[in-house]
């Protein structure tokens, strides 16, 4: 028999469960010449499957198996008593899905523990360059411009920054100035105009000369001295003629020239302002200026405002910038203005929001006791509760409890707050709300995360 490895959805393995056999794809398979043992140092194997699979956002989504066949699995056919090995993708996995599988499965620890970090890279690598090809549809950049733009950025600027994301770390040391731009976080009281953010520029440079995007020697410079004091017309492209033009700014200009960096950056931290924490939002405004009025102004410094538009798309990503991507291509399956109107109201009959109780079937196959099936309601952090009781099984969380993806879902979080990886006071993350909690224990799952609290001094 030959003996092969394969993804599957953790639906798709749930039916070949249930049914005892499904069809899969060769494509998807990897042959594996000798015991699956012999490959546990190959983590490329896993990157291998993955090319042909859908992209996914938790690593229990997917299962790893070691299937074999003979000669009656024609036609692709897979069949459940060939399966050898069912394997989770990450040790976290194991629990999540041995929770949710028949109790008699054994799900076994993965077989690359650190295969998933480079998976995961890969694809925060993807969505940013996908961004990018979204904001070019959507500013209607000629195709063209992108490539110089890609020589400026190039894939081990990109690397870095996607490292920086997983690993939630800061860029430290000699690295290039755009990570340090793609990193920056305004911190100081600048005006938000364009004199702030040619401000925020004189920061960006002054921590990448130092190398340490945490100094707080900016207002020391002679070009934030100079400039913080400048009295003129606050526009661009004043601003800017004020500083290719000042013999004082000679040095800053000098330092700040490179690929063009104190044209660009302020264009970019401009286009990013209002979508920092959001989704980009084409009937945005910025300055109170409509966003497209201002992409049609901006149009016109050519590559500075290409180069700018490039690192936007790399920093919101396509997960930020698909909705108004669809928004503008009107999609087909997408209801008329018509079809979108709020349907009149109806009174609702007794049978529909009590309905009469049926047998379910779990993903194992086996029925579950039956249950009246009450409307139920999805919060927007994971939590369901019941819409007709409005009952809200949760607990406030406390530094005792284990945050894992599962757990979090049930658990109430005053945000602000503060977790930590193990015992150390020093691996602490600072969490703004449910989405940041949840990607930081998705990017770090090696670790016992719990809530932090500071002791009293």
């Amino acid at each position: 028999m030959a003996s092969y490895i394969t993804l599957l959805k953790r639906e798709e393995f749930t039916t070949l469960f249930r049914y005892g056999r499904m069809f899969i794809n060769p494509i998807y398979s990897i042959y594996i010449a000798d015991g699956i043992e012999v490959y546990k140092h190959d983590s490329n194997l896993l990157l291998d499957l993955f090319k042909n699979r859908d992209d996914f956002e938790m690593a229990f989504e997917y299962v790893l198996i070691n299937y074999v066949t003979d000669i009656e699995d024609r036609n692709g056919q897979l069949r459940i008593e060939n399966v050898l090995g069912v394997y989770a993708l990450d040790r976290q996995s194991v629990n999540s899905l041995s929770a949710r599988f028949d109790k008699r499965i054994v799900v076994k620890e993965p077989l690359w523990p650190d295969g998933m970090r480079a998976i995961k890279m890969q694809s925060i690598k993807e969505s940013c360059l996908r961004g990018v090809d979204n904001i070019w549809r959507l500013f209607y950049i000629d195709e063209n411009e992108k490539e110089s733009c890609a020589k400026i950025i190039n894939d081990e600027i990109v690397d870095e920054f996607v490292r920086e994301i997983y690993d939630s770390d800061i860029p430290k040391g000699n690295l290039s100035i755009w990570l340090y731009l793609l990193n920056y976080e305004r911190h100081e009281m600048y005006p938000q105009n364009d004199l702030g953010y040619i401000l925020d520029t004189v920061q960006v440079l002054t921590n990448y000369s130092l190398q340490d995007p945490l100094q707080q020697r900016t207002t020391e410079t002679d070009a934030y001295k100079i400039l913080s004091g400048y009295d003129g017309q606050k526009h661009y492209k004043t601003l800017l003629e004020y500083i290719d033009n000042s013999n004082e700014l000679s040095n800053f200009r000098s330092k700040a020239s490179i690929e063009g960096f104190y044209r660009v950056a302020p264009l970019y931290l401009k286009l990013l302002e209002p979508f920092r924490n959001r989704e980009l939002n084409m009937n945005a405004t910025i300055g109170g200026i409509p966003l497209t009025n201002q992409i049609e102004k901006l149009n016109s410094f050519g590559q500075d405002f290409y180069l700018a538009a490039y690192l936007l798309g790399i920093i919101l990503g396509y997960e930020k910038t698909y909705d108004a991507l669809y928004d503008n291509m009107q999609l087909n399956i997408f209801k008329t203005e018509e079809e979108s109107e709020v349907a009149p109201f109806r009174e609702i009959v007794s049978s529909e929001v009590y309905p009469e109780p049926t047998e379910t079937v779990s993903e194992t196959g086996s029925p579950e006791p039956m249950q009246e099936d009450l409307p139920i309601e999805t919060t927007l952090n994971g939590d369901e509760r019941n819409f007709m009781t409005l009952e809200c099984p949760k607990k406030k969380a406390t530094n005792r409890d284990l945050l894992t993806l599962d757990t979090i879902k049930k658990l109430l979080f005053e945000y602000p707050c503060i977790i930590k990886c193990g015992k150390s006071e020093k691996d602490k993350r600072h969490i703004k709300d449910y989405e940041e909690l949840a990607n930081t224990l998705a990017g770090r799952q090696d670790c016992e995360w719990k809530l932090y609290t500071p002791k009293k001094k």
